[in-house]
């Protein structure tokens, strides 16, 4: 039952009222086939009211690619990444690696996973291998966006809700000789190049995407920034620097200490987050020994909805998703 799944659970940080994670120390999730809807339900609701992340430590050596991918199957379609190849047999599962010789790291900036896609990803869940650096050392950051938003001056909001912001891939996986809008020396691609395994698709290029500055959470509505220091590389309607330095000043503002959280982790934990009110980076503290994850991600299944939509349609989600739809069939910018 949904109660049993969250038995014993304890949030990792708290703030005022805001809880930020929550670890679930009591959940076999090699048995996850046998939950019910109630159960991904308060799964949900669980994971949002705790600033988008749970954590599910104590798991079986036994917990198989095949489980984690069951998981996140229940959360949506599982998404095979557009630019890394997946590990044999299960092309879903990211492999991520860090290699102690690294200077490089793969995800060291904040990001929110694949939000250069038409549809980014919706929930992410990072498996720890048995190739971990000491607990507490290397541990995904987090950042909640929902909250960064909501204490901005009613000003600030009026002028961010209007602004569409360019997702790239090309910055994160590009070589770096294309220009402004290319790739750079620190990206994705160059960490990649000092792994043992990890590797590009080949697919063609990825063309930019067009998401709004301020996003609505399809759960309850919330605003939320969906820009990123890896991802996004400038703002529609501006000059490249003009949108570089607002994207900036806006990172600034959602990675203040009192949106920060962290995860630590064990062999084989699991953990879950919603790319929809969060933007994570992957830490480099400690570089005693190769450190190797694997990471699956599912579909938003829709284009992000802007707040200024959601507002403008009675606060109805579905109503708002129509009508961004629409809007972008006619060739508005959104």
């Amino acid at each position: 039952t949904p109660s049993k799944l969250f038995e014993g659970a304890e949030v990792i940080k708290q703030v005022g009222d805001r809880k930020m994670g929550l670890r679930c120390p009591n959940v076999d999730l090699r048995k996850n086939l046998e939950w019910s809807e109630a159960d991904i339900k308060e799964i949900k609701e669980k994971l949002h009211a705790h600033s988008g992340v749970l954590t599910f430590p104590n798991q079986s050596i036994d917990l198989s690619p095949q489980d984690h991918i069951n998981f996140a199957k229940h959360f949506g379609e599982t998404e095979i990444h557009s630019a890394v190849k997946g590990i044999e047999g299960y092309p879903e599962v990211m492999q991520i690696e860090r290699e102690p010789t690294a200077d490089i790291i793969f995800g060291e900036d904040f990001h929110s996973d694949h939000s250069f896609q038409t549809w980014p990803a919706s929930y992410s869940f990072l498996r720890a291998t048995n190739e971990m650096t000491p607990y507490g050392t290397n541990n995904t950051q987090f950042a909640n966006t929902i909250d960064a938003y909501a204490d901005m001056s009613p000003l600030t909001k009026s002028i961010l809700v209007g602004l569409t912001v360019s997702h790239s891939a090309t910055k994160a996986y590009g070589e770096a000789d294309q220009g402004e809008t290319g790739g750079h020396k620190d990206n994705s691609l160059y960490a990649m190049k000092q792994t043992k395994g990890m590797e590009l698709t080949g697919n063609t290029p990825i063309p930019d995407q067009h998401h709004p500055v301020v996003i609505s959470h399809p759960l309850h509505g919330e605003p939320a920034l969906f820009i990123s220091k890896t991802f996004t590389n400038g703002i529609v309607g501006m000059t490249h620097n003009e949108g570089m330095e607002l994207i900036m000043l806006l990172e600034k503002h959602i990675t203040q200490d009192k949106y920060l959280f962290e995860v630590a982790y064990e062999e084989n934990q699991i953990t879950m987050w919603d790319n929809r009110q969060l933007v994570h980076k992957g830490l480099a503290n400690d570089a005693s020994r190769r450190r190797v994850i694997h990471r699956v991600s599912v579909s938003s299944g829709h284009i992000p909805v802007a707040a200024k939509e959601f507002d403008e349609n009675g606060s109805d989600f579905e109503t708002a998703l129509q009508a961004a739809l629409e809007r972008k069939e006619n060739g508005a910018v959104l």
